[in-house]
């Protein structure tokens, strides 16, 4: 509140960006691509954020006073039609309420765009350092119904997708995106709840899974009572159709739940190690909630998440691209982990 107040003061011009200090708070492997390719268009990217807040300023002081003004506007009108059947008063309402909404979508276009303009143009340059067929869009074209099939995310009917990342680590087709899922509460309830806001993982790799198996998080009991309740089948039916896995190592039984159509196959390919790995995805994440299979040759991985791990750190800050880098890095050498224990393994699953 207080950065939004300073706003009407001056926009501040005094962050400086010093390439050797800030790459010292990046993983030592990565200062060379921060150096040369991150820290000049974290400079760029600077002067557009100063640009960017001294436009959102000018537009603050046109937004702040039309919106009582409009408000006031609303109530003079709904009383000089004296209105008996409340349908022009609705009208009114839902008129005004239309005009304020876009304003202040208009007043905070400048953030707005500045922010998608960084997604766009940095990001893909941040994932460059993993190979030059790391791409990386803001739009995403990966489906969420592979993840429902395997039991992993619950049904849904709708799906929001966005950050598409895809590459190759070791001959392993990698690609994640963060996708928002939804139905509807009941039957022939219009109204729609989010079942599932997170990251879908896919791996592809040079190997065959004979096996349907599916590891997910036990679930609670509230979540129980509340499906219940609500009369919603959170996962599809044939989930409960495989075996259940039982594994010796109790912290692990306890977590998570697996079942498989091949019980062999399912504790060769779910080595502690693996698992290890597994629960690290989710810490970076900070979450406690991952989920993975193996289905139709595909190594699939849920990670629940209540905020974008991808969304620009707010313009009311120098963009140094520090925190991003690290996040990213972290990320992906997990699933590089993952990767190479699978193959690893690969000679003794055979």
């Amino acid at each position: 509140m207080l950065k939004l107040v300073s706003i009407f003061r001056s926009v501040d011009h005094s962050a400086i960006l010093d390439s050797k200090s800030l790459s010292k708070n990046v993983p030592k492997e990565f200062r060379d691509h921060y150096e040369r390719i991150i820290f000049p268009k974290a400079h760029t990217f600077d002067k557009r954020r100063i640009e960017a807040l001294k436009y959102f300023r000018t537009n603050l002081f046109i937004a702040i006073p039309i919106t009582p003004l409009l408000i006031t506007a609303g109530i003079f009108l709904v009383i000089w039609m004296d209105d008996y059947d409340g349908l022009a008063t609705l009208t009114v309402i839902c008129v005004i309420l239309f005009a304020i909404l876009y304003l202040w979508y208009w007043a905070l276009s400048p953030i707005t765009g500045y922010k998608l303009s960084v997604k766009d143009e940095v990001y893909p340059h941040i994932f460059s350092y993993f190979g030059s067929d790391f791409i990386y869009k803001s739009e995403s074209i990966m489906e969420a119904e592979t993840f429902s099939n395997a039991g992993i995310v619950p049904r849904f009917i709708k799906e929001k997708c966005e950050d598409h990342i895809k590459g190759r680590y070791n001959g392993a087709l990698i690609e994640l995106t963060e996708a928002q899922l939804l139905t509807f509460r009941r039957p022939y309830d219009l109204r729609s709840q989010t079942v599932f806001y997170g990251y879908l993982i896919r791996l592809k790799m040079n190997k065959q899974f004979s096996s349907h198996t599916s590891v997910r998080n036990h679930q609670g009991w509230i979540r129980k009572v509340y499906s219940w309740v609500f009369s919603i089948n959170l996962f599809p039916t044939k989930i409960s159709e495989l075996e259940k896995v039982v594994f010796e190592d109790p912290v692990f039984q306890r977590k998570f739940e697996v079942r498989s159509s091949d019980k062999s196959e399912a504790r060769y390919l779910l080595t502690s190690t693996f698992m290890e790995s597994l629960i690290d995805l989710e810490n970076c994440f900070g979450e406690k909630s991952v989920s993975c299979a193996f289905y139709d040759n595909d190594i699939l991985i849920a990670v629940k998440h209540k905020s974008n791990k991808f969304e620009v750190g707010s313009a009311f800050n120098a963009m140094t691209f520090v925190e991003e880098s690290k996040f990213i890095l972290e990320e992906m050498n997990i699933i590089f982990r993952i990767i190479d224990i699978l193959q690893q393994n690969e000679k003794t699953v055979i």
